[in-house]
C-alpha cells in the first residue's frame, strides 16, 4: 500500500484528516428586518495533524530525509495519498505543509522488508498540514 505525502513515501501514515468543506459565514440579522440572512464562504481547509512513519538505512540518512520534508513548508500544495487513497485525484484536493517536525530517529538492528531495505534507523514526523482544493 503505498502511503507518501509530496512524494515522500512512508510506512504509515497516521492520524486524521480534515477534508475541505463548504463553510457558513456568520448569520445576517439586522435590525427591524425580520429573517436571517445566511451567506456560504465555500471550500475551506482547515489545519490538521498526520504522523509518519518510514525505515531508512541509516540514522543520517534518516535526518537527511527530515531535511527534505522541510522544503515542503515553502512549497505549494503537494498530493496526499494514504492506503492508496489519493486525495488529490479522488476527493479534489491536495495538502499544503505548515510545519514538519521530527518526533523521533533511532537506530534499529537490521530490519528486512520495509520502504529502504536494509533498514537500521526509523524517522516518525508530525505534519501540520491544511487541505486546500484542487
Amino acid at each position: 500500500m503505498q502511503n507518501s505525502i509530496g512524494g515522500h513515501e512512508f510506512l504509515a501514515i497516521l492520524g486524521n484528516i480534515v477534508p475541505t468543506r463548504e463553510r457558513l459565514l456568520p448569520p445576517v440579522q439586522r435590525p427591524g428586518v425580520d429573517g436571517t440572512g445566511i451567506r456560504k464562504a465555500g471550500n475551506k481547509g482547515s489545519l490538521f495533524t498526520l504522523i509518519s512513519q518510514v525505515d531508512s538505512a541509516t540514522i543520517d540518512s534518516a535526518r537527511a530525509k527530515a531535511e527534505l520534508y522541510l522544503e515542503q513548508i515553502d512549497a505549494d500544495p503537494v498530493v496526499l495519498i494514504i492506503s492508496d487513497y489519493n486525495f488529490s485525484t479522488q476527493d479534489n484536493w491536495k495538502v499544503k505543509v505548515y510545519d514538519v517536525r521530527v518526533r523521533r530517529i533511532h537506530g534499529i538492528v537490521q530490519a528486512t522488508g520495509g520502504i529502504n531495505d536494509p533498514s537500521g534507523a526509523f524517522l516518525e514526523c508530525e505534519w501540520n498540514l491544511m487541505a486546500i482544493a484542487n
